[in-house]
């Protein structure tokens, strides 16, 4: 069982960051869908917000991946 150190924060700190950048695309791109929706845009106009989410929720599963040992590590108590 490996526990988290001083050290292991940045990888917390940069796997968040992803996140959060992850997820404020998506909203973002959700509000070009609803714009779309009530017909001030079109549908095909939210693609490059789209691609943009999709490519930084990769990059953060892609993070997770390489880092799952220490991100999934306990705390000692």
């Amino acid at each position: 069982m490996q526990y988290i150190t001083e050290e292991n924060m940045p990888i917390f700190q940069e796997a968040t960051r992803l996140r959060d950048e992850s997820i404020r695309l998506h909203k973002e791109w959700l509000a070009e869908v609803e714009e779309s929706n009530k017909g001030r845009t079109s549908f095909e106009d939210t693609e490059p917000k789209f691609n943009e989410y999709l490519a930084a929720t990769k990059k953060w599963k892609d993070f997770q991946d390489v880092h799952a040992e220490i991100l999934l590590a306990k705390v000692q108590n």
